[in-house]
Parts: C-alpha cells; sequence; structure tokens
C-alpha cells in the first residue's frame, strides 16, 4: 500500500513538472534526421538538459518535421511516435528511455536514479598565462557541446557541465588552444601559453603591422623576453650581439652613456646613427637613452630599402622602431621589479711604480742630455710613495633599479601605467647618473572609433659625465706615483702635482680635480603620442596621430676656489648653460585592408605628415664670487660672458605603400615616400624615394606544402633608395658671425661682423640606393631557423667640403658643402636558431653572424680627406679618407724595428734626428730619405665580420640564459700606448717600457728612453695598430620562479628571483681598456665622426655587474 502512494505521489509530481514545461514552444525543420540530432535543437531552444543511453538512441528511427512555434508537447509527441522509445522530463531535463508494458514501481525508481544522475554539474576555476596573470576574455567550451562561457575580468570562469562530458577546451587569442579532461573536478585552474607561431606570425613595421609571412624586406624584431631584466640603462645597450648587420658599440663604461649604432655600414660622412621611432614619434639617437629598456615591449630593425623606405629622408641609416608595453585583455595586475648589483673593473693597464719610473726619467735625461737630473727623481725619501691611481680612482659601484607597473583591461579598454628609479654610479670616482621615470600608456574602443595615447616622462641627473674621457684617463694614468692621494696642508684636502714631487710630471690628481671641479647635468625628457582611428568602411580606416617631443636640459659647472700645490684654481668661476628642444609630429594615414576572393591580400596605406623641430640655448659664465657657497651667476662681481643660439627646421612628407600577397605565395612591397624639408634651397627642396621588393613563399607549393622537414622556405629581393637630410640647418646657407672683434691701435677693441662658412644653396638630398636579397627558412616545425641576406648599398651626393683658395681668407679645406662624394657598402648576414624541449626541459640556440666591406668611390675634386686624432698630449695619428680605401684608415708610417748601431743609420734612408735606439720607418716611395710622404695605409678599424649567440633553457621553475658577442679582424690605433710609452719623464709609462732598447741587441720593438726625442719615434706608425679581436660573455642570468603554493601565502600571482652578471669576461689580445670601442676625436672630444673613427685615446672603463633581482605580480 505504501509502495502505491508512493508511485502515485511521484507520478502527480511528474505530471505537474512536464504541464509547466509544455507550455514552451519550438520551431523546426528536419528531413530523415537523427533522433539525436532533433531532441539536441530542441534542448538548444528550450534550455533543457538532455539525458538518455547512446546505444538505444543510435537505433531510434529517423525522424521528420516541420513546425513553427508548436507547443513543445505536441512536438516530443510526433519527434517520439512510431519509436520504441519514450521519453519524461523532469528538472527541466528531458530524459529518454525504452518503451514499458507497465509504470512498474521499480522503472520509476530507475528514472528517477537516472534524473539526480542526470543534473549537471558546475565547474569553476581562474585561466592564467605563464606569468600567472589572470587572462580576461578566455572562451571556455565543453568539448562537442555548444555549451560555453567567458572568463571575466580577473580570468576566472563558471561553467555548466552536463553529465558524460569530460572535456573542457580552453581557447584565446595569441595562445594555444588547450584540452583539458574534467575526470570529476569541480574546479580547475589552468595556464595557457603563448603560441610560438602567433609570436612569430606579427611583426610591427613602419606605420602599422605585417605578418611576417608576407614581409619582404629585411627586418628583425627583439622582444621583452630577450633582454628582460639586464641592469642597462639604455635598450641599445640590451641589442648588443642580437641583431645581424648591427653594430652596437660601447664606446664608454660612463653611467648612463649612450652607444653607437651602425646599421649595415657607414653610409655618409656625417651623422651615421639610424632613425628611431618610439610608438610612432620619429627622433634622433640621443633621445633613446631616456626611456626605461624595461617598458619596451618589442624593438623592429629595418634594414633594407624596402622595408625602411617608408620613412624616406631619415632612413639611410636605418630605423629602429621601438613599441612600449600595453596594456591588455586581463585583470588589473599590479607588478613590482628590482634588482641591485655592484659593478667591478680590474683589468688596470699595467704602469711602472716610483722606482721603476725614477730609473726611465732618469735615463731619458742622460740619452736626451738633460742635466742636470731631477732631484725628484732621485730622493730616495720620494721614491717611498708608490700612488696607484688605477687602484684609487676605480673602485666597485652600485648599480640598481626599482619599477612597478600597473596594467590590466578588457576588449574596449586597455592601460598600463609604471614607473621607477634608477641609479648608477660609475667605478672612476666622482661620476654618478641617476633617472627618475614614468609612463602612461592606453587605448579605448569605442565602436568603430580607437583612441589612444603614450606619455613617457623621465628626469635625469648627472656628476661629471660627458667629459670628455680621454683627458681624465690621461691625467690619471700619467700621474705620477711619488704624488700622494691627499695632502692635509692644502685646503682642497689634496695632493697635486710639485717639482720637489713629481719632477717634470705636472699631470692632476684625478681625484681632486674631478672632485673640485664638479659639473651637474639634469635632463628632463617628454615624449607623447596620441591618435584616434576610425573605421570609415571594414576595410577602410582613418588614422591620425599626434607626437610631441619636449627636452630640457640644464648644466652647471661651478670650479671654486682651491689649491693643490702647483695645480688649483685662484678664482671662483660659475659656468650654467640652459637647452630647450621641441619637436612636433602631425600623421595622417589612410589604409585599406581588403581580402578578394580568398586569395588575395591587399593592403594599401597612404599618408601625409608634417614634423617641426625647435632648438635653443643660452648659456654663462661669471668669475669672482663671495664664497663657495653662493653659486648663482647674479652674485659673481667679476667678467661674464653670455652667448646663445636658436635653430629650427621642419620636414613635409607625403607616403604610400602597397602590400600584395596572392594565394600566400607571391608577395609585393611597393613604397613611395617624397619629403620636403627646410634644410635645402627651394631648388632641391624635395626628394622621391620609391621602393620595391618581391618575395616567394616556397613552402606554399605542392611541391613542399605537404614536406615534413620544410616548415617554411621564403626568398625575398628588394631595392630602394632612401636618403638623409641630416646635414645641419643652414649649410645651405652663408653664414656671418657677430663674435669677432677687431683691434684698432694697442686699446681700441670693436665688435665685426665676419663670414665664417660659405653656404650653397644647391645642396640637395645625400641618396642611398640598397638593392638586397634573402632567404628565410624554417625546418622540422619550427624548430630550426636560418635566415641569410646578401646587400649591397651606394650612396652618392655625400657632402664635403671644396677645396678653396687661401687668398679668400678661408682655410683650403673650409669651402661650402658640395654633394660630391660616393660610398660603396656590401655585406652578408645569417641567423640560425633552434628550439627543443624533452620533457619539462625547454631549450633553445641562436647565433649570428654579418661582414661589412666599405669603400670609398669618389671625393669629387679632392683627393682624400686627412683628420688627425690624437689626445690631449698629442698622442695618436692620422686617419685618411680617400676613393678605392675604406672610410677612416690609418695613416702614417711603417715601422721597422730599431736602428741598432750608426753603421744600420748611416745604411738607411736619410731619417733626420735618429740615433741608435730609435726607431726606424721605411722608405715607401724610394726617393731615399724619409718624410711625410712615406706615409700610407697602415690598417682600419673595421672588423672582418661580427658575430652573437645566444642559448637559454628552462625546466620546472629554473630558467637560464646566456649571450655572447664579438668582432673578428678589428683593429685600433692605440694611443694610449702612444701617450704611456713616449719615455719622456713628463708623465708615467707603461711597465711595457722595461723592455725598452738599452744597447745593441736589447730590443727591436721598443726604442730607447730620451728626453727631447730628435727621430719623433712615437709619431704616427704601424707598431701601434693593434689586433682588436675580443669575445665577451655580454650576459649571464638564472632564475627560478617559486611554487604557487608558497607565493600564494603572501597574495602574489607570480614570483621570480634571478642572478645576473654583465660583461663576466672578454677574451681579447688588446692590452687597453676597452677592445669594443671606435675612439674619439681626441682633445677632450669623445663624440665621433665617421671621418674619425678607430683611435682610442681612452675611454672609462666598462664594468662587469653582478645583480641580484625579484620579479613579483600581484
Amino acid at each position: 500500500m505504501i509502495k502505491l502512494i508512493f508511485v502515485l505521489l511521484i507520478t502527480a509530481f511528474l505530471q505537474v513538472s512536464s504541464a509547466e514545461s509544455f507550455s514552451q514552444t519550438v520551431s523546426l525543420k528536419f528531413k530523415n534526421a537523427k533522433l539525436e540530432t532533433v531532441l539536441k535543437e530542441i534542448g538548444t531552444q528550450t534550455g533543457y538538459d538532455l539525458v538518455y543511453i547512446t546505444p538505444l538512441i543510435n537505433e531510434a528511427k529517423p525522424v521528420s518535421i516541420n513546425v513553427n512555434n508548436a507547443p513543445l508537447r505536441d512536438v516530443l509527441e510526433k519527434s517520439f511516435s512510431n519509436q520504441s522509445l519514450t521519453y519524461t522530463i523532469s528538472n527541466n531535463t528531458i530524459i529518454v528511455q525504452q518503451k514499458s508494458s507497465a509504470f512498474l514501481p521499480d522503472a520509476l525508481i530507475d528514472i528517477k536514479k537516472l534524473t539526480e544522475k542526470a543534473l549537471p554539474s558546475e565547474v569553476k576555476g581562474l585561466v592564467t598565462d605563464s606569468k600567472g596573470e589572470g587572462l580576461i576574455g578566455v572562451s571556455i567550451k565543453v568539448k562537442g557541446t555548444e555549451i560555453g562561457v567567458s572568463t571575466d575580468v580577473n580570468g576566472r570562469y563558471s561553467i555548466t557541465v552536463p553529465d558524460g562530458s569530460t572535456v573542457l577546451v580552453f581557447t584565446y587569442v595569441g595562445y594555444t588552444t588547450k584540452e583539458v579532461a574534467i575526470s570529476g573536478r569541480t574546479s580547475m585552474d589552468v595556464q595557457l601559453e603563448e603560441s610560438s607561431e602567433t609570436l612569430q606570425e606579427v611583426v610591427v613595421v613602419g606605420y602599422g603591422t605585417q605578418k611576417k609571412s608576407d614581409l619582404t624586406g629585411s627586418v628583425v624584431s627583439v622582444t621583452a623576453k630577450d633582454i628582460k631584466d639586464q641592469a642597462f640603462s639604455n635598450i641599445n645597450q640590451a641589442l648588443q650581439g642580437k641583431v645581424a648587420g648591427v653594430t652596437f658599440t660601447s664606446t664608454s663604461g660612463d653611467p648612463g652613456e649612450g652607444v653607437n649604432v651602425r646599421i649595415r655600414g657607414l653610409n655618409t660622412f656625417g651623422s651615421s646613427g639610424p632613425l628611431y621611432v618610439v610608438d610612432g614619434m620619429p627622433m634622433e639617437a640621443g633621445d633613446i637613452n631616456s626611456i626605461n629598456p624595461n617598458d619596451i615591449e618589442s624593438t623592429t630593425v629595418l634594414k633594407d630599402g624596402s622595408a625602411a623606405a617608408i620613412y624616406g629622408s631619415r632612413s639611410a641609416n636605418g630605423v629602429i622602431i621601438l613599441t612600449t608595453k600595453s596594456g591588455g585583455n586581463k585583470a588589473p595586475q599590479v607588478s613590482f621589479n628590482s634588482y641591485y648589483g655592484i659593478q667591478s673593473f680590474n683589468k688596470f693597464i699595467p704602469l711602472l711604480n716610483s722606482q721603476q719610473m725614477a730609473d726611465v726619467i732618469n735615463e731619458a735625461h742622460v740619452n736626451g742630455n738633460f742635466f742636470p737630473l731631477q732631484p725628484a727623481m732621485n730622493d730616495p725619501n720620494n721614491l717611498k710613495t708608490s700612488t696607484d691611481w688605477q687602484d684609487e680612482a676605480i673602485n666597485p659601484a652600485p648599480i640598481q633599479d626599482h619599477s612597478i607597473s600597473v596594467s590590466g583591461g578588457n576588449p574596449n579598454a586597455k592601460y598600463a601605467i609604471s614607473g621607477g628609479v634608477f641609479d648608477q654610479e660609475s667605478v672612476l670616482a666622482f661620476r654618478t647618473f641617476k633617472r627618475y621615470y614614468s609612463r602612461v600608456k592606453t587605448e579605448f574602443k569605442i565602436g568603430k572609433l580607437t583612441v589612444g595615447q603614450s606619455l613617457i616622462a623621465s628626469r635625469d641627473q648627472g656628476l661629471n659625465l660627458n667629459f670628455g674621457n680621454n683627458l681624465d684617463l690621461a691625467y690619471m694614468m700619467g700621474a705620477a706615483p711619488t704624488m700622494p692621494v691627499y695632502d692635509p696642508n692644502n685646503d682642497s684636502g689634496y695632493a697635486g702635482p710639485s717639482p720637489a714631487v713629481t719632477g717634470v710630471n705636472n699631470r692632476d690628481n684625478i681625484l681632486g680635480r674631478r672632485d673640485m671641479n664638479r659639473a651637474y647635468t639634469w635632463n628632463n625628457k617628454l615624449l607623447g603620442s596620441a591618435y584616434a582611428s576610425y573605421k570609415i568602411l571594414p576595410d577602410l580606416e582613418f588614422k591620425l596621430n599626434a607626437g610631441l617631443n619636449f627636452g630640457n636640459r640644464r648644466f652647471k659647472n661651478y670650479v671654486p676656489q682651491f689649491q693643490m700645490n702647483n695645480r688649483g684654481s685662484n678664482v671662483r668661476s660659475l659656468t650654467e648653460r640652459l637647452s630647450e628642444s621641441y619637436e612636433y609630429l602631425i600623421e595622417n594615414t589612410l589604409t585599406y585592408n581588403k581580402v578578394i576572393a580568398k586569395n588575395y591580400r591587399v593592403n594599401l596605406l597612404a599618408g601625409y605628415t608634417q614634423q617641426n623641430f625647435f632648438f635653443n640655448t643660452i648659456s654663462g659664465n661669471r668669475r669672482d664670487f663671495p664664497s663657495n657657497d653662493i653659486q648663482v651667476l647674479s652674485a659673481g662681481t667679476g667678467a661674464f660672458t653670455i652667448d646663445g643660439n636658436q635653430a629650427e627646421n621642419s620636414l613635409r612628407s607625403f607616403l604610400g605603400r602597397a602590400n600584395i600577397t596572392m594565394f600566400d605565395k607571391y608577395l609585393i612591397t611597393a613604397t613611395i615616400r617624397r619629403d620636403g624639408s627646410s634644410r635645402f634651397g627651394e631648388t632641391n627642396r624635395f626628394g622621391n624615394f620609391p621602393s620595391l621588393a618581391f618575395g616567394w613563399n616556397l613552402d606554399q607549393e605542392n611541391f613542399l606544402k605537404d614536406s615534413k622537414l620544410i616548415s617554411g622556405l621564403k626568398l625575398r629581393t628588394s631595392w630602394g633608395q632612401l636618403g638623409n637630410q641630416d646635414i645641419g640647418n643652414y649649410s645651405n646657407q652663408t653664414v656671418v658671425s657677430t663674435s669677432s672683434r677687431y683691434f684698432f691701435g694697442a686699446d681700441a677693441l670693436a665688435p665685426a661682423a665676419v663670414v665664417n662658412s660659405l653656404g650653397n644653396p644647391n645642396l640637395r638630398w645625400e641618396r642611398t640606393t640598397q638593392t638586397n636579397i634573402g632567404v628565410d627558412l624554417s625546418l622540422l616545425q619550427n624548430k630550426i631557423t636560418f635566415t641569410a641576406d646578401y646587400w649591397v648599398k651606394n650612396t652618392d651626393g655625400i657632402l664635403v667640403r671644396t677645396p678653396i683658395s687661401t687668398v679668400t681668407g678661408f682655410a683650403r679645406d673650409s669651402g661650402p658643402y658640395q654633394n660630391a662624394a660616393e660610398l660603396q657598402n656590401k655585406g652578408l648576414e645569417f641567423l640560425l636558431g633552434y628550439r627543443g624541449d624533452v620533457g619539462e626541459l625547454k631549450y633553445g640556440v641562436s647565433a649570428n653572424l654579418s661582414s661589412v666591406r666599405n669603400k670609398v668611390l669618389s671625393l669629387g675634386a679632392g683627393s682624400s680627406i686627412i683628420n688627425l686624432l690624437e689626445n690631449v698630449y698629442y698622442s695618436g695619428t692620422f686617419v685618411r679618407t680617400m676613393p678605392g680605401m675604406p672610410m677612416s684608415h690609418f695613416y702614417g708610417h711603417i715601422s721597422d724595428g730599431i736602428f741598432q748601431t750608426q753603421a744600420e743609420i748611416n745604411a738607411h734612408a736619410s731619417q733626420p734626428g735618429a740615433k741608435p735606439g730609435d726607431v726606424r720607418f721605411r722608405d715607401i716611395n724610394g726617393d731615399g730619405k724619409v718624410d711625410a710622404n712615406d706615409r700610407t695605409n697602415i690598417g682600419d678599424p673595421w672588423a672582418d665580420f661580427d658575430y652573437g649567440f645566444s642559448a637559454d633553457a628552462s625546466w620546472k621553475g629554473f630558467d637560464v640564459n646566456m649571450s655572447f658577442y664579438g668582432t673578428s679582424g678589428k683593429q685600433l690605433y692605440d694611443g694610449q700606448g702612444v701617450y704611456l710609452e713616449t719615455m719622456q719623464g713628463e708623465w708615467n709609462n707603461k711597465t711595457t717600457v722595461l723592455n725598452r732598447w738599452k744597447g745593441p741587441g736589447t730590443s727591436n720593438t721598443l726604442p730607447r728612453a730620451v728626453r727631447g726625442d730628435t727621430n719623433q719615434n712615437n709619431r704616427g706608425q704601424s707598431r701601434y695598430v693593434l689586433d682588436a679581436d675580443f669575445l665577451r660573455m655580454q650576459n649571464f642570468q638564472i632564475g627560478y620562479t617559486l611554487p604557487q603554493g608558497m607565493i600564494k601565502r603572501i597574495g602574489a600571482r607570480n614570483a621570480r628571483v634571478y642572478f645576473n652578471g654583465q660583461n663576466l669576461f672578454t677574451i681579447t689580445k688588446y692590452p687597453n681598456y676597452n677592445a669594443d670601442t671606435l675612439g674619439g676625436l681626441g682633445f677632450n672630444d669623445d663624440s665621433m665622426s665617421p671621418l674619425g673613427f678607430g683611435v682610442d685615446t681612452g675611454s672609462t672603463p666598462i664594468p662587469s655587474v653582478y645583480s641580484l633581482g625579484v620579479n613579483l605580480t600581484f
């Protein structure tokens, strides 16, 4: 009886439930469809779940039905008519089972159990990237169904899973799709990995992005991952050795110092640096140092004519595009990155101690017949002091960087905000650099409109930077070791040179010099861009981009009244300089992107740009201040000077580009840019810069499409003409100066105006024509990648000064500029990489090699250009540029051993002033005498090839990476060696002079010590041309990412600690501080010119850096 009552109650409940359910309507149209298909469609329209036994439903008869808004009961009845199955609805679930002759209680119990089992379950979880950051908008679907959800702003999801479903599918743009078995779980956290295919597929190019498979130019991209957590003050330092065909040369180890960058050789006699584009804003090389390297997401180098031609007149030296980090479709994320390190340098140049120096000086005086000998060098008490000036001035120094960032967003709004401080002291005393930096980048989408902006602000503070490295180095290494560091009898507290202690050596105490003669710099930079793009049509987009580059720089040098024995200052003086620069940019572009008949893709770009540049500076100097504590110009009472200048120029451009892809196989890129620059006269103000490139994806051809070996194979060829408008603002005009004065009598002084440079209104653009042939190959599903390029660049119209008669009042080589010279550069580039994995171990290696050959084709009416490069003590040589030879090759005598006897001198060509122990020079022209006409090419600073290689690996939570770079076939002229092997007694020398000539047979390489050297043993010569090949371990880093279970206790999503080492060692035979240098112009000038490379006059050493760091994400 009880069972019967229970059956009746259950039956009543099911009937009530069915009555409510049958009130819904359904529309269907099927012909001979499977019952399962029909029921699934009913479930989709009603939201009901289905429960059935697969073998049973597969035996059901086909269903044909055509209803419109029919009641659910009628639809189900029609679907189950003439079937051996029946249905029941319970808890919004349609239950299918076999028909029975009687509705027995046990059957109802079975139905109840089946209903309970069929109730859907809920699965929740968090979806993150490899850094543990939540991903917004990830698609999660139940495999085999249409049931799906997306993650929220925190990366979390919740999905209802029908019984019998076993797998969830996670899909996100840019990440590898992942299928995860449910296995009865109700909570599942999933980590997605970035798709290597996606990362390689799109690269940033001029005015847009492009599929890598569609590229026809020579383009290299470096991502943030490749330079992560390295202790560099600018991006160029981080790129050393990583890009084939691009040479990054660290000219100095000073904090915040820039890097000389050459893309595919030198194309001009003027500025040779590339154009930089930061978030759409073009800028010069000097501005790039103000950008924090850790804020950069990707770096793209445009090397050939096709890739760079879109930037026209500013792209002859190549283009480097920097894209800063953006927000993404992810939950708000806070990141903290910090490292602290120590810099050290101990590769000192061996110098003489006090006794050794005294011996050399005494010998030099005797050989030169200088008497009496210096008392200071013959006083035993004086020689007891032996100061190691390198050890005193070069010491370990800290380097640190601390930053915090917040980023996140959704499909319609993205943001990234960051800020921090970088602080570096130099290993050379009294030099410091500090930078405060911040950045804000946003993007918003409102229907067809997208707006965004990027704003980068920084403030640099420096002490004693850019002060002329070779001057300080000359003081440090040339100072007498008999001079102590400190002397309490001097008001400065420092000792200085004096005849009683240092003899005729008058080199400064470098510590006192820099401490008492402090130069401060403050540099404020604001770089901003804002854009708005509007989809006029689905395939047509208009974009307006506006940019601002503002700079404010202040310099202050106060010299107090102080004494360091016979060196010091008797007056107090102050020099201050303030300069400002502004750049404004307006760009309007139209982009048309269309797929035609599935097999044709067309991307068209047209644009107009206007960029204006303004610069002004004002400076003042005044003397005689009442106190060292009052350091303002108005407080001075003595003589003063004031100076200033202003300059401006503008650039107007029209540009167009067409990219055409056919069948994913055949690629065409055509570009044209027309630039007009105010730096040229009206006749030649505008220039046209076209390019054309072709590509062929052979891997898409039928004969390779199914290859298991070849994953990708593309042939590329390009031709393009690029321009250079960096000739100075007023080179086309004759300039009159009012700074000159005329004397009328002994005391009469009158202001005057004089012409100090002649103009040429017919100057035109320097034009570089480049041809490139390349191949891109990938094997074994992109595990192996290989790229090779051969290129030729010819530059004509290079500016050189016209020789002019001296009767004009100008020097012969100071005539007006003309477009007269021609250069050729050509080279090869190779890049090889491999990526693989073994279980949880993932690893990769890559190597690159490049070779450049440079040759001057013509100098117009001139036969050669000769420049003298030497340090402040006249130690150096000449460099010469002439047709048929590389630029800036060393020009001097060929040294041919040492005269051992007078008989050897008599048998040699006439060499005035030579004595036994002096250097013998070859009589090149055979005229019987050695003079200036016997100078010849004795070497050049251009390497045969540059190379770099790197490796990385990760296993579980550990990661390691390292990189190397080097050169082969490079030479430098050892200006340091000339200075430190003079042996005349006026400054200290290297220990190499201990092997000097002291009599016949004692040396055939190093001459005698002699004061008043009549043979000029240290004139420019081949014995100072040294091999400067080197291999440097640029970076080594090992890190560990802490387990999630550990870091969740502190509320972090991700935590990583690491050790990083930079410049850990250098393998080289070069004896000075830095084989990776190109020298400077000399005379306290560290700036460089393509007509003056390769003479090492001294620079601040580049230290090794050892740092510990942490990355935290919340």
